[in-house]
């Protein structure tokens, strides 16, 4: 018994010690839940409490009795780039003005209703991730908003551009608010094994991406427009609101002193977003002295933006706008030791 339990020691330790290969996995960074966090999301096989909605539902076997849980992390989160221009001119130093702290609640109730063999759970929470940024917003507002009828106007609202905000041509901010909301049940022998399902209805209540773009085209308006004339602030809105995935995983105590577990959550989830795009350019952008096409939208002085279909029919003021992309897959695998030997996830 004692070989086996030093046999675990060295392969958990290993594991723990070995490097992470990393990939891009959208907006999600580890983790969700206080003891998860804590254990550098080592929570795999552990998973006791109602975070095992997330991590692997069959750890519901663990928590006895009516349990309601009531969670939130909060996350410190700065950020600071310098831009460099082709010319090797480095800007000031910009930084995300919204605010450093984010919250991601996390809500859940579960229960064994008695039984030796069965738990059952209800939860909510949001992605462990930062979902609001702004690089330098106020001072493109502000930028954007400065006259420049003459020349000397102009020049100075290019000045503020690129010294109050350098950030333009760029993602300058975010605003992501997700949900799962979630219904998981679990299956065993609670000293030995167990199994478990959480089934996730996401719902991306609302997103903002903002760019900062050129628009400007030189075979388009007759030359009548420079290419710091066409500075836009695009503001894409969207949302999906439902999408469905599942977490399934399960744990094994081969013998008292060692406890596996792998769980999964599949499968990936296309979102599909939809919502419109609105369109800020500056204010002597001079669209209403003419007619100016760009992407179907026509800025007559009369009309303002008016998009049009495929016939050629107004459709209305709002762009169209449309955004896929796919939440990730995750799988886990973890090993712990109730008798203090370390865990790995």
């Amino acid at each position: 018994m004692r070989v086996v339990a030093r046999v675990v020691a060295v392969v958990a330790t290993m594991l723990v010690l070995m490097p992470d290969l990393t990939f891009a996995g959208g907006f999600e960074f580890p983790t969700n839940g206080t003891q998860a966090l804590g254990r550098g999301g080592a929570f795999t096989a552990k998973a006791d409490d109602l975070v095992a909605l997330e991590y692997n539902p069959a750890g519901l076997l663990h928590i006895p009795g009516t349990t309601l849980y009531v969670g939130n992390n909060v996350y410190d989160y700065q950020m600071e780039f310098t831009r460099i221009d082709a010319a090797g001119k480095e800007s000031l130093a910009i930084t995300n003005d919204a605010g450093q702290f984010s919250f991601a609640p996390f809500i859940g109730i579960s229960t064994d209703a008695g039984t030796k063999s069965w738990s059952f759970a209800l939860g909510a929470y949001g992605p462990s991730a930062y979902g609001h940024t702004s690089y330098a917003e106020p001072a493109i507002d502000s930028c954007l908003a400065m006259p420049g009828d003459t020349d000397a106007q102009r020049k100075k609202q290019v000045e503020c551009f690129e010294t109050y905000a350098p950030s333009r041509y760029m993602l300058t901010g975010t605003d992501i608010m997700m949900a799962f909301y979630s219904a998981a049940v679990a299956y065993g022998d609670r000293d030995k094994w167990g199994i478990g399902a959480t089934f996730h209805w996401i719902d991306l209540i609302g997103g903002r991406f903002s760019l900062f773009v050129n628009g400007y085209d030189p075979n388009i308006g007759g030359g009548a427009f420079t290419e710091e004339r066409m500075d836009v602030q695009a503001d894409l809105y969207f949302h999906d609101r439902f999408g469905f995935a599942a977490t399934i995983g399960g744990w094994w105590k081969p013998i008292e002193s060692l406890q596996v577990a792998l769980s999964a959550r599949v499968p990936p989830v296309t979102i599909d977003a939809r919502g419109h795009t609105n369109l800020r350019f500056a204010d002597n952008a001079g669209l209403g002295a003419q007619n100016f096409y760009m992407s179907g939208i026509d800025t007559n002085g009369a009309d303002g933006l008016v998009v049009y279909d495929e016939d050629g029919n107004p459709v209305g003021e709002d762009i169209p706008t449309s955004i896929k992309f796919t939440y990730p897959m995750t799988a886990r695998f973890g090993m712990s030791s109730p008798t203090g030997f370390p865990s790995s996830s």
